[in-house]
């Protein structure tokens, strides 16, 4: 008894002197630049330019890296911030069998069959981690069987720098045309597409081992199985899809070598040299994954294969790509990188950045930025919405947040019809959300033709010095109501065109109305079809119901084998303009648009073809500069615009404007021009000798002091004609801003040069700057003595939500007074129609101070205009009949919220009823 007692005693010490030992060499080995030893990774201090990071270096494991690798991720998440992450120069091995499991449901992928429940396979995940840099140190990450390489899920401020990603065995099979006999074809099957003959039959495999055994998924994956085929050039380095080559092939034989020749019926046409690239269009796995993160950036990474789609952004928060490569590894022999888009942007916001990259050897858009429409199909409650996606490969994923911004979209028109706030998010099922919002459903939204689209998530994009080649459709898809600038970039052979601008609810289900888009200073090589295509999934419409605007193609060079296609439907604001056509002519187009400018535009060959079609437009919103020769057809013109309330027209006070010039002469300065005093003036600058210090082109920038609807400048020369007649401006341009960045040309002309005033009017559009450039004048000088601006009357309804008390159907909701369409009407419910109203909601407070209300059928016998102050309505203005329309000024007001509502009905001549039909309920401001 007693020895077995000292035993323990002895026992316990023992333990307690190994835990208080193993205690201080923990405590040792996390001081300050002391390692940490482990099996997957040791620890570290690292300081970089005075900052202390904590380093987790990887230890390779050799086969398969990924245990290690995610073991390290742990370590690293736990680690004291910033952390590196370690990759020391190598190759990593992934294989899928140790892949992580996770589910999560991707934009654009696969449908729910093909992914049950959103199951992937993933190589690294990145969860719930921030301040880390993943730091490649150029090594390969090279990954077996098919799995998605890389997810960042609620990620924050997340570097990764200097890695390769590949995959042994793409899931892309590619063989190139080796010789062409009678009835047969000798293909070359590249070394990474594995294959096998059965039963004279090619079958694609995945990786085997030495007993030819599948070590991975490919197979079972179904990734042998051919749905989609491209063919690639490699003498001009063009890819277009094509049939597949074999599938009418009798028999397949192997030759060695890898060459395989298959016998046909009859002589087949393909193309020695050229390279067939076969896949199942499946996207069960991506590239990578950056979901619901924040400022990821990635910087000198290669990316040499896809499993489906690239790239995926979804719903996260500003993503920069630094010398982004994804391309086919060099000297591989592979002509493809990604069986689908290389990028995919999908509701995300912030800054998007793609700079100094390069694109080569997709299956489709290098780029797309989009959001999506899902569509209405319930209104369970009044402030409740159930929608549901409707595109097979976009489904499951929580396309809502609660405070998101939503805006109910017409399918048919593409435009917004109102907009709310969104207060609660139920997962109803895969498809379907249910939505609570701030507000009741407006009156207008129905379950036949309503879409709502999360408009919080529209990011600002910028895509810089960057090349796209050998791509089968465009290089870049662009939908969103951000800041968008293409510029500097480098587009060859894209086989359906370099930029497409689209938006619809109807097969993809993208969304994303644009806003304020330049493309400038690009090279656009030989692209097929059309080069840029503005095309908005929408029948032909009123140009009033423009679905982009403010689109800018500017300063870019053009190189065609016949004739550059350009083609715009449905802008409000485009200018096309200061371009260099370095090879071949133009065919421009434009479509149920207006506030179109093609100017300034430059041919280096002459006798080629310039023509100009401008289809079911107004007749006077477009300018073309008449010096580029081009042949001008108008097709379907829809009269002139309709000019705003009753024609009137203000002067914006001088007072209250300001100019700035970059050349001017001191007591000469740019605000002499908007002084009241015409013996004063701006004059650009001049030397002692009298010389031009600054050469025109000249611009004077006038800041309005707000933003108006402005359709005109006058310009008044110097007065002092008879004695000095320097600066007197000959030729000119204008161009209007509404933030001072980004500028539309409006304008442009000659004028005589004499002394008397001079003006230039141009459909009204709405700016705050308005810019005034000299592109000519007197002894190559600018001046102005006096210069004014014009503006209409703004109609603050256009942009308001419109609701009512109530409506007789759906066809006669409130949005019909603020559509500028006579055509349509709002009507209460059958009743009297009295204590009946429609209110416009302006969203932040406008000052107005004139209505103008359109009736039919008379049957309005009492009538108020009212505004909201914050707790009461207070009448404005009151009146009898309405028919057919009434204009009231009064004394400014500013409110948020303004009504009409009806205090009597009558009869109308037909004797039909008494409910009112009130056509427009236009409310102007200065």
């Amino acid at each position: 008894m007693i020895i077995t007692l000292k035993t323990k005693r002895f026992l316990i010490s023992k333990v307690l002197l190994l835990a208080f030992l193993t205690l201080i060499l923990a405590i040792i080995m996390n001081s300050p630049g002391k390692a940490v030893a482990s099996s997957n990774y040791t620890q570290s201090t690292e300081t970089i330019q005075g900052t202390k990071y904590t380093v987790i270096s990887v230890n390779d494991s050799g086969n398969d890296a990924g245990p290690a690798v995610n073991d390290a991720i742990a370590a690293a998440k736990a680690a004291p911030k910033p952390v590196i992450l370690d990759f020391p120069t190598g190759t990593y091995h992934f294989k899928d069998s140790s892949a992580i499991r996770a589910q999560y449901y991707i934009s654009n992928a696969s449908t729910a069959g093909q992914t049950p429940d959103g199951w992937r396979k993933v190589g690294l995940l990145f969860k719930d981690i921030n301040d880390v840099t993943i730091r490649g140190n150029g090594s390969t990450f090279m990954f077996h069987g098919v799995m998605t390489p890389i997810v960042f899920d609620h990620a924050v401020n997340v570097n990764m720098t200097d890695l390769k990603f590949d995959f042994k065995r793409p899931v892309m099979s590619e063989m190139t045309v080796a010789a062409v006999g009678n009835n047969y074809v000798d293909m070359n099957i590249h070394p990474d597409s594995l294959y096998k003959i059965v039963n004279n039959r090619l079958q694609w495999t995945g990786e085997v081992d030495g007993s030819g055994n599948p070590t991975d998924n490919w197979v079972a994956q179904g990734y042998a199985n051919i749905s989609a085929v491209q063919e690639y050039d490699p003498n001009i380095k063009t890819t277009w899809r094509t049939a597949d080559p074999i599938s009418g092939a009798l028999s397949a034989q192997d030759l060695g070598n890898r060459t395989v020749r298959f016998t046909y019926n009859t002589n087949q046409n393909v193309t020695v040299g050229h390279t067939y690239q076969l896949r199942n269009d499946v996207r069960k796995e991506e590239g990578a994954f950056i979901y619901r993160s924040t400022n990821i950036n990635w910087t000198r990474i290669d990316f040499y294969a896809a499993p489906g789609l690239g790239i995926v952004g979804q719903y996260s928060d500003t993503l920069t790509f630094e010398q982004l490569n994804f391309a086919p590894r060099a000297g591989s022999g592979r002509t493809n990188a990604s069986m689908a888009d290389f990028m995919q942007i999908s509701g995300c916001k912030g800054q998007i950045t793609v700079n100094n990259s390069r694109f080569f050897g997709a299956h489709d858009d290098p780029i797309n930025v989009h959001g999506t429409h899902l569509k209405v199909v319930g209104i369970p409650a009044s402030n409740q919405v159930q929608v549901q996606f409707m595109q097979p490969q976009s489904w499951g994923f929580d396309a809502f947040a609660v405070n998101d911004s939503i805006d109910f979209i017409k399918g048919s028109t593409l435009l917004a019809s109102a907009s709310a706030t969104v207060t609660g998010v139920t997962r109803v099922d895969d498809t379907n959300i249910l939505l609570t919002l701030n507000r009741t459903v407006p009156g207008q939204v129905d379950t036949h033709d309503f879409f709502v689209e999360n408009v919080t998530w529209n990011p600002d994009v910028t895509i810089t010095n960057t090349t796209f080649e050998s791509i089968p459709s465009r290089g870049i898809l662009m939908t969103t109501r951000g800041n968008v600038w293409i510029d500097h970039n480098t587009f060859n052979r894209m086989t359906m065109g370099g930029i497409l601008i689209a938006s619809d609810a109807r097969l993809w289900y993208e969304s994303g109305m644009v806003r304020n888009l330049t493309i400038s200073n690009n090279t656009f090589n030989n692209n097929g079809q059309y080069t840029i295509k503005v095309e908005p999934e929408v029948p032909r419409s009123s140009p009033d119901l423009a679905v982009h605007s403010n689109i800018r193609i500017i300063g870019n060079t053009f190189i065609g084998e016949d004739v550059t296609k350009i083609s715009a439907k449905s802008v409000n604001g485009l200018n096309f303009s200061d371009n260099i056509f370095q090879q071949g002519g133009l065919e421009f187009e434009a479509d149920s648009s207006k506030n179109v400018t093609v100017a300034g535009n430059t041919f280096a060959q002459s006798a080629v073809e310039k023509s100009i079609k401008f289809m079911h437009m107004y007749a006077n919103t477009d300018f073309v500069d008449p010096s580029q020769g081009f042949k001008l057809i108008r097709d379907g013109i829809v009269g002139s615009v309709p000019v705003p309330g009753d024609q009137e027209s203000i002067d914006i006070p001088q007072s209250q404007m300001t100019a700035t010039a970059d050349s001017q002469r001191d007591n000469y300065e740019a605000s002499k021009a908007l002084d009241g005093n015409s013996a004063t003036m701006w004059h650009t600058l001049w030397g002692p000798d009298g010389q031009t210090r600054y050469s025109l082109p000249q611009p004077i920038t006038i800041d309005l002091g707000g933003t108006y609807q402005v359709h005109k400048l006058r310009y008044l020369p110097r007065q002092d004609y008879k004695a000095y007649k320097n600066g007197t401006i000959t030729k000119y341009s204008i161009s209007t801003s509404a933030d001072g960045i980004s500028y539309a040309n409006v304008a442009w002309g000659s004028w005589a040069d004499d002394p008397s005033e001079k003006s230039a009017s141009f459909t009204a559009i709405s700016a705050r700057y308005v810019k005034f450039t000299a592109l000519d004048g007197f002894g190559g000088h600018a001046s102005a003595a006096e210069l004014n601006v014009e503006a209409f009357p703004q109609n603050l309804s256009l942009h308001a939500v419109a609701t009512e008390s109530s409506m007789f159907q759906t066809a006669y909701s409130a949005n019909n007074v603020k559509d500028g369409n006579a055509g349509s009407f709002w009507a209460p419910q059958s009743g009297t129609g009295t204590d009946e109203w429609v209110q416009l909601d302006f969203g932040t407070s406008k000052t107005f101070n004139k209505a103008t209300i359109k009736e039919v059928l008379n049957r309005t016998a009492g009538y108020k205009v009212q505004y909201y102050d914050g707790s009461n309505w207070v009448d404005l203005v009151s009146g009898t009949t309405l028919n057919p329309a009434v204009t009231h000024s009064f004394p400014a007001v500013t409110a948020q919220k303004v009504r009409l509502y009806i205090t009597a009905t009558q009869l109308d001549s037909n004797g039909w009823g008494r409910e009112p039909n009130i056509v427009e309920f236009e409310v102007y401001g200065p």
